[in-house]
């Protein structure tokens, strides 16, 4: 996961980075959603652009992405688990280096996975057009990417002091939905786990890996968490993930794992990148 403490991943809420307006460069967590009355969230807040009528419309309703207040989407009524939506987004991209001007449209599916304190944002892109006085481009786009956590960070002084705890739940990508289990061992601040039932990459070990104080100064975030920890799949290759401590007792968990299949210059395959998401509670 390319850590950012922001929303939004390479392609910064189903739009490309080189537009040059969103909040920040990489995936990563933050602190913006609200919570209910009771403690639960109830909206999360989508990222800012500078960058002329960027809009995001999810489930039927439109969210402008210039505005502060029209960036909020409300998930009070949403049940929690893994839901799905078309999504289509636009916005004017200022052309560079004497390229005219164009405007960049992307369709395809966005995903929320919700918890009492915690929420996943996820997109497969599908279709990127492109208009501008050179006519009009239409092209396949391909990549599942989890494009934020929000939440209730749990601050370090919160967490078990003794103990171990596991954490069961769920594991996504696009469609595919399998079982996450991950124990944390608060004695040895330490943590390990696995990820089951997905055909497309087999088994998934989440080797254990140091449990740890994350501070951002600049997105305002100071949780607790695991970065970089070591992932292998049986069908897939190894990699990475990441994953948070949510809620105000280390309730839950929220995270990423990114997967990496080797290319062969035999076969002339590309490598390939896949991305998890990951959500547990205790």
């Amino acid at each position: 996961m390319r850590k950012s403490f922001v929303a939004g991943t390479v392609a910064t809420l189903f739009m490309l980075s080189a537009c040059g307006g969103g909040s920040g460069n990489g995936g990563g967590v933050s602190t913006e959603a609200t919570p209910t009355s009771k403690g639960y969230i109830s909206s999360i807040v989508l990222p800012k652009f500078d960058a002329s009528s960027a809009y995001i419309k999810i489930d039927g309703k439109t969210y402008h992405l210039d505005n502060e207040v029209n960036r909020v989407i409300d998930i009070s009524g949403y049940s929690k688990g893994l839901h799905r939506f078309d999504f289509e987004s636009s916005m004017n991209i200022e052309g560079s280096n004497g390229k005219k001007n164009y405007k960049e449209s992307h369709t395809g599916k966005a995903y929320l996975y919700k918890q009492n304190y915690s929420v996943i944002l996820g997109a497969d892109d599908q279709y990127v057009y492109k208009s501008s006085a050179d006519g009009n481009q239409k092209a396949p786009e391909e990549g599942f990417t989890i494009d934020s956590l929000q939440g209730e960070e749990t601050p370090i002084e919160a967490l078990p002091t003794k103990g171990r705890y596991t954490y069961n739940g769920e594991a996504f990508h696009k469609d595919e939905v399998g079982k996450l289990t991950y124990t944390a061992d608060f004695d040895a601040m330490r943590g390990s786990g696995s990820i089951t039932g997905m055909p497309t990459f087999g088994k998934v070990t989440l080797k254990s890996a140091e449990i740890t104080q994350v501070e951002d100064q600049e997105e305002d975030f100071k949780g607790v968490g695991v970065e970089d920890g070591v992932a292998v799949a049986e069908k897939v290759g190894s990699g990475t993930y990441d994953l948070y401590f949510f809620g105000p007792k280390a309730e839950e968990i929220v995270g990423v794992t990114t997967l990496t299949r080797p290319g062969d210059p035999k076969l002339e395959t590309e490598e390939q990148e896949f991305e998890i998401g990951i959500a547990g509670k205790r």
